[in-house]
């Protein structure tokens, strides 16, 4: 259970806890009574030795405070076996080995984040000597209380708490209570590899936002998020890695803001004078400094080449406004005329020779009873090839014929001119 406040023990220690003092053999169920106390950073304890008759070495420890605890073991023997457990034994924390010779001692190290509260360390192992070491950091936390979601801590405005997840306690909540409609600043520091907020509405079924900070105690970060919020409670949890944080909320003004300004630059134009905007990144104060005076024209040119489709220009933009003009224009590229070199009227059919210039797609051809190509009477056909023979025409019937290039880019034709029109009568 989280951040037990420690209890006296209401019977007196059976044992010296001098360090060097040897313990006789006694059952698992005996270690409260029979432990002895260990006292934290006081150094390293005497030489301690497990005979042939001892099965166990239980040793109490009070943890008054959230904190880290360190426990280093120094083995004269092949091994010691060593355990670290909460107030009941129900919770192994800490489960190693630590191997050694009397003429080769080693030491292995432990390192865990407890709450405060009792336990109990036992060594076993190899007979032999063997010392330990129990040094403690407090976290001076204030977060009593912060257990589950049931049974929260009622966090006030502007009031910093320091948290800590330990090896018993996984999980914090906090209430909050909004009196008004407003932006609220939330500021966690978190001291440990990773810290998780989850910030959630009065009955949990909203995520209003989430938060990972990843620090370390030596080099602790700060996370600050603003939001605007209606009057209501509010829950938080924390999560994540062992470890310690911090964590508060108070209403945003720009009178008690830290102030983060981002800045964004504003160049000059023909028409307006340039300057930068400063921003605040949490309450949103704005302002602008560093005017610069209006500028002329400074013009770039781009050249528009021309198409089939259209003319060609060159382009005048201002770098500084953007206004632009054009000029020095050309015409569109012509495709090159085709032309009708021979036409001969046959049986309900006229034959044709065509010039086809080079690069054109093809040639389209005209033919029509009317001179002036009446819409009517006009027919058109397509073709590829300098000969062309048009049949299923009416005999003995005077035909107008005209040709034109094209050719295709992109799906779209483009046309030349018409050739010169010519007749021919159809037998």
């Amino acid at each position: 259970m989280k951040k037990v406040l420690s209890l006296f023990l209401s019977l007196v220690m059976l044992f010296s806890c001098l360090a060097g003092v040897q313990l006789t053999a006694h059952a698992e169920t005996d270690y409260k009574g029979l432990s002895s106390e260990v006292y934290l950073n006081t150094g390293w304890s005497g030489v301690i030795t497990k005979t042939e008759t001892e099965d166990y070495h239980w040793y109490h420890i009070n943890i008054p405070s959230d904190g880290k605890f360190t426990l280093k073991v120094l083995s004269h023997k092949s091994y010691t076996e060593y355990s670290l457990y909460n107030y009941d034994l129900t919770d192994c924390i800490i489960d190693d080995i630590c191997y050694g010779s009397v003429v080769e001692p080693t030491t292995e190290t432990n390192v865990c984040i407890l709450s405060a509260g009792d336990y109990y360390l036992k060594f076993y192992g190899a007979t032999g000597d063997y010392q330990y070491c129990a040094e403690f950091e407090s976290y001076n936390a204030n977060d009593f209380g912060a257990d589950t979601y049931l049974s929260p801590l009622d966090l006030p405005q502007n009031y910093l708490v320091t948290g800590a997840l330990t090896e018993t306690d996984d999980v914090d909540w906090y209430r909050i209570y909004v009196p008004a409609t407003g932006t609220y600043q939330f500021k966690l520091t978190g001291y440990k590899n990773y810290s998780d907020l989850d910030f959630y509405n009065s009955d949990l079924s909203k995520t209003i936002y989430e938060r990972n900070v990843y620090a370390s105690e030596t080099e602790p970060k700060v996370s600050v998020e603003t939001k605007s919020l209606s009057p209501g409670t509010y829950y938080i949890k924390m999560t994540g890695d062992y470890g310690k944080y911090t964590f508060s909320w108070s209403v945003l003004t720009p009178e008690n803001c830290t102030h983060d300004f981002s800045s964004k630059k504003v160049s000059a134009t023909c028409v307006s004078n340039g300057y930068t905007t400063y921003t605040c990144k949490l309450c949103g104060l704005t302002y602008n400094d560093n005017f610069t005076p209006n500028s002329s024209h400074i013009t770039s040119s781009t050249t528009v080449y021309p198409t089939y489709f259209a003319g060609g220009y060159t382009l005048h933009t201002c770098k500084v406004c953007g206004a632009s003009y054009t000029d020095s224009y050309t015409s569109k590229i012509s495709v090159y005329q085709s032309s009708i070199y021979s036409i001969k009227g046959g049986k309900k059919k006229i034959a044709l020779s065509i010039s086809m210039p080079y690069g054109i797609n093809g040639v389209q051809i005209q033919y029509s009873t009317s001179k002036k190509f009446k819409k009517k009477t006009t027919k058109s056909l397509k073709t590829a090839k300098s000969t062309k023979t048009i049949s299923k025409l009416k005999a003995k019937k005077k035909y107008y014929v005209r040709v034109r290039s094209y050719v295709v880019v992109n799906g779209k034709k483009a046309y030349s001119s018409w050739s010169p029109v010519k007749s021919v009568k159809t037998k």
